[in-house]
């Protein structure tokens, strides 16, 4: 078979021209130059292009293939009539130079040429072949002139014909339906032709023209003398710029309606209907006015089903009339001799103009174009295969691909597709370039093939498709210049078809724990190293983290999570897209809002909400939740969703009709909507066990959240971001977390992950069919953060287990955690426990306020002054002033009371209650006394890192008071709280470390294990030398380190 390569339409200038301005043949021979010119155009076909037994010349020779076998693209003659010889000038007769009259025999003598030819096959037994026995005339086919504009082809001062400039008047051919102007310098090209006079080593070159125009030997050593005056340029159809999209046929079809002539009166060509080759393969323009002429075939309209069958087809024909004939001849002034009658073809029969149409095969080509579905960032470097396929080869292939092929390497995918088909025949294959293409341009227009990427960019997910393209043929004059997805036809040239591959999504969950972050004050920064968002609660600057390794969380403390999972355009199409995050037992999920991310612009679409409709940022049952509860939202139990505000039109967009808001229809109408169309949530809370002193968590598991996207929310967010072109889309969930009573000293600082630790998982498919390709392996990511503390055992001056002593907790406040202590400040309602009356009037005695009021003017003072506590601790801090607040309780459940309060503890309380949230005071006189207990035990822990201050306010009978202990208490090596070394000096490390890694309470026995700090008191009659322990990584400076009072700090380890 043939291998057709790209087809470059090229025609020419016939020559011998004589050139004046103007761009038509001038005679100054004595014979009149004639005003009109008869055109006979000659269709020939190949005889056979399967020919056994011929040499590369004689394939050369034989079917005008010029540097291989797929050169055919040019016309013949010299406007003579085949089978005529021609004569010189010196009167020697040759050949015509029409090369159907050529004869093809051995080289016998030194005036002879020939190329070695010994008969086979069909020509067996013949001594000589001639070029008319490897052609037909072809009968039936219609061609149309088309007089172009004067302007459109001129001859300058020198001779050389020039097209008409793009930005001239009349630059422009014509402008194509949607709008792009095809200029004639895109389809028509002036240039001087190939000349070829090496008889020694003939090239295989054809020429562009296929004589030459000065005295010379042609390829096949034929010599020619021809006038001196014929121009050595010739004219070319091309295809450049816009014309490049478009089949010739499609050209020729917008020439046809702005420039021909067809009302068939005068003068009379073949464009007219029915006009179609004879019997003889000649077609006659009759009566061509002098002027440029473009002559195209038009097989469509031609004998029917002759289009189907015909693959040779002819190169469009330029013509700039009259002409001369080959025989005529000048003086050496320019002016005529007189010689002959047939000085000018003109518009008799005898002097008509003859044309051999050159034939090209016909060819079909395609642009593979590779994009970012995101960006539309062309991607280089990727191969596509083009393949012919039989039925069975298209089910054994698909079958492939659905079993993995493409994960394969790139030469295991050719090693399998080389058993499909044959390289370069019915196999091919392309790589992108800097632009992202890659051009297939050896297809037969009007068969089927198969497109397939092979090879993934990195950073990109495979692209499986298999595409069906059906070249149309190349006479089809319909526009379809693109094909892909169900649209599997296209135009035979200049088609494209745009591939587009989604980038691996990328999954990113961050932490901020600074403060709460309301709905609308998620924000986007800028974006990382691996273009995920940076997000920050724009109230306060305050960022997400990977992990939180800077702050900590107390127990209580409401902070939250995002969860950024990266969109491609092709969400709508995925099958699967699955989050779950797993909540760490020590956090309790309380809410959350879904946004759409697009270009840094956070826009809130959904929420899990409360039976209210809220999404609350805290919890009303103070951190004691021990249990886990189940919920799975298509049973519609326990989960309760509505429409962020703002977000009506995207959820009328999904086919919501109900109400909005918050009032219970509304609700009931949202959450069912919701869970039957856009969303399955379903999972457990985490549990943990405590000791029976709750002193200690005993054993923990951590809760699951599963949020399974349905189609239509997948759709939904695919018409959200269909329009970007930034690639920066995502979903994002905020999740409003607080930790409960299980967080208590969870920290990675002996090495083991006993950290706050939540990971989220994506599960996704991103191929609408889920047997067409694997799962891709899950994406993951975490983010961390941590609870610090002690287990602190009270022991008198023999060790021994000391009970009834009290101690206070302050924190210090700076100018980096007081809107974090704000967060958690003691109010009138603390996460939704409002505080009782009782409880203002003993805040109001505590503080000495309105002391000789009412109980009402308790109630009055006391509310103020919680309302006043957290604008009074920022101006202090404004004012550069650092001060404490205190640490405080509610009344929480026990072994006896399941159910407390929920009151603020103004007084003491035993180590024998489970701690819930931590609430801070301005005012040392309403903290929580924590007592130590039989065995002495009491803890501190679930708190923050910061710098604290520990004071004890009740001190057993007959022993001193220990001296204020201030220290550093951090959860990670990396806190803020440890890269200041000098604030160590104030503030060091208990005995080294800077927190316990995990609370443990006492033995059976009350004894203690693990890590903890021994507080000692000695009695009064002894006498007090201040010790301390060891600092850690200040160590030098310890002995500088003094602590006033009657306690020592031990750590001790067992």
């Amino acid at each position: 078979m043939a291998k057709w390569k790209n087809a470059a339409l090229i025609t020419t200038l016939v020559l011998p021209l004589a050139i004046t301005a103007g761009g038509e043949g001038v005679a100054v021979a004595s014979q009149a130059r004639p005003n009109q010119t008869t055109i006979k155009i000659h269709k020939q076909i190949r005889y056979d292009d399967t020919i056994s037994g011929l040499s590369n010349d004689e394939k050369y020779f034989a079917w005008n293939h010029g540097s291989d076998e797929d050169g055919q693209h040019y016309f013949w003659g010299d406007g003579t009539e085949a089978n005529k010889d021609t004569v010189t000038s010196d009167g020697n007769v040759v050949s015509s130079n029409n090369p159907f009259d050529w004869t093809n025999y051995r080289w016998v003598g030194h005036d002879e040429y020939t190329v070695n030819y010994t008969p086979t096959d069909d020509f067996a037994g013949q001594n000589k072949v001639t070029w008319k026995d490897l052609w037909s005339d072809l009968p039936g086919v219609h061609f149309i002139g088309i007089q172009l504009p004067d302007n459109v082809m001129t001859i300058d001062d020198d001779g050389e014909p020039q097209i008409i400039a793009k930005d001239a008047k009349g630059g422009v051919a014509f402008t194509t339906s949607d709008g792009k102007d095809i200029y004639w310098q895109d389809i028509l090209k002036a240039q001087l032709g190939v000349q070829h006079s090496d008889a020694a080593n003939p090239s295989h070159e054809t020429p562009k023209h296929n004589f030459n125009s000065k005295t010379g030997t042609d390829k096949y050593g034929m010599k020619h003398e021809v006038n001196h005056s014929a121009s050595d340029f010739e004219v070319e159809f091309q295809q450049l710029g816009a014309a490049k999209d478009l089949t010739e046929a499609q050209i020729r079809q917008a020439l046809v309606a702005n420039y021909a002539d067809t009302d068939e009166t005068d003068p009379v060509f073949g464009g007219k209907a029915g006009a179609v080759t004879d019997e003889n393969g000649v077609l006659s323009f009759n009566n061509i006015t002098n002027g440029n002429w473009l002559f195209m075939e038009d097989l469509q309209d031609s004998t029917p089903g002759l289009a189907e069958m015909v693959t040779q087809h002819a190169a469009p024909i330029f013509l700039a009339t009259p002409y001369l004939q080959p025989n005529a001849e000048v003086d050496s002034k320019g002016n005529g001799t007189n010689k002959g009658d047939k000085t000018w073809f003109d518009n008799t029969d005898p002097n008509a103009m003859h044309i051999y149409a050159k034939n090209y095969a016909a060819h079909g080509d395609l642009t593979i174009e590779k994009l970012d579905d995101d960006t539309g960032k062309a991607l280089t470097g990727v191969q596509f295969a083009m393949l012919e396929l039989t039925d069975d080869q298209l089910a054994d292939l698909q079958e492939q691909i659905d079993a993995g092929l493409l994960s394969k390497s790139v030469t295991d995918i050719k090693a399998y597709l080389k058993t499909l088909g044959t390289e370069d025949e019915t196999l091919f294959y392309g790589t992108t370039g800097k632009d992202g293409k890659a051009k297939f341009s050896n297809l037969t227009p009007g068969k089927t093939y198969y497109a397939l990427e092979i090879s993934t960019p990195t950073g990109y997910m495979v692209n499986p498709t298999l595409q069906k393209v059906s070249l149309n043929s190349v006479n089809d004059t319909q526009v379809d210049p693109t094909v892909g997805g169900d649209d599997t036809t296209v135009q035979a040239q200049g088609g494209t078809y745009t591939v587009r591959n989604d980038d691996s999504i990328a999954l990113d969950k961050d932490i901020n724990v600074q403060n709460p972050v309301t709905v609308d004050n998620l924000a986007v920064d800028g974006y990382d190293a691996d273009g995920n968002p940076n997000y920050i609660d724009k109230a306060t600057n305050n960022p997400y983290y990977d992990d939180d390794t800077l702050w900590g969380v107390s127990r209580g403390k409401a902070f939250s999570y995002t969860v950024d999972a990266e969109l491609n355009k092709n969400i709508g199409s995925y099958s699967k897209f699955n989050l779950v995050d797993s909540v760490p037992y020590q956090v309790n999920a309380n809410s959350w809002t879904m946004y759409v991310q697009i270009d840094g612009v956070v826009t809130p679409l959904l929420q899990a909400v409360d039976t209210q409709g809220n999404a609350n940022e805290h919890s009303t049952d103070d951190g004691i939740s021990n249990e886990s509860v189940a919920y799975d939202s298509d049973d519609h139990e326990g989960v309760g969703y509505k429409f962020a505000e703002g977000a009506e039109d995207f959820a009328k967009s999904l086919g919501y009709t109900g109400a909005f808001g918050k009032d219970a229809d509304a609700l009931a109408a949202q959450t069912a909507f919701v869970a039957d169309n856009l969303l399955h949530m379903y999972g457990q809370s985490g549990n943990y066990q405590f000791d029976s002193e709750y002193r200690s968590v005993q054993s923990g598991e951590n809760g699951t959240m599963n949020l399974d996207f349905k189609t239509d929310l997948l759709k939904g967010l695919g018409e959200l971001i269909k329009d970007d072109t930034t690639g920066h889309t995502s979903v994002v969930f905020k999740i409003n977390a607080q930790t409960n009573s299980a967080a208590q000293a969870d920290t990675d600082l002996d090495g083991t992950d006993k950290s706050i630790n939540n990971k989220v998982t994506l599960n996704y498919n991103p191929y609408p069919n889920p047997t067409r390709m694997p799962d891709p392996t899950p994406l993951t990511d975490e983010a961390k953060t941590h609870a610090a503390g002690w287990d602190i055992q009270k022991v008198d001056e023999n060790g021994k287990p000391l009970a009834g002593a009290g101690f206070d907790l302050g924190r210090r406040v700076n100018e980096n955690n007081v809107e974090n202590v704000i967060s958690q400040l003691l109010t009138t309602d603390n996460n939704g426990n409002v505080m009782s009356r009782d409880s203002l009037i003993k805040a109001a005695d505590k503080l000495k306020l309105a002391q000789t009021g009412s109980e009402d003017d308790k109630v009055a003072a006391a509310t103020a002054y919680f309302n006043s506590q957290a604008e009074e601790l920022r101006t202090a801090v404004k004012n550069g002033q650092t001060p404490y607040v205190w640490f405080v309780h509610l009344e929480a459940p026990t072994a006896e009371n399941q159910h407390g309060e929920l009151q603020p503890i103004f007084d003491v309380m035993p180590s024998n209650i489970q701690m819930g949230d931590i609430y801070w005071t301005t005012e040392q006189a309403l903290a929580t006394t924590h007592m130590s207990g039989d065995d002495g035990y009491l803890q501190y822990c679930g708190l923050a890192d910061s710098r604290y201050i520990l004071t004890e306010s009740i001190v057993p009978d007959g022993y001193n008071k220990m001296a204020d202990q201030k220290f550093t208490l951090a959860g990670d090596e990396n806190s803020w709280y440890l890269q200041d070394t000098s604030k160590l000096l104030e503030f060091p490390l208990m005995n080294g470390d800077a927190s316990d890694n995990k609370i443990t309470g006492t033995n059976e026995d009350g004894s203690m294990s693990g890590e903890y700090l021994e507080v000692e008191n000695q009695k009064q009659s002894k006498s007090i030398f201040p010790i301390t322990g060891g600092v850690g990584i200040l160590g030098a400076l310890a002995a500088g380190l003094t602590v006033m009072g009657s306690a020592i700090f031990n750590h001790r380890r067992h």
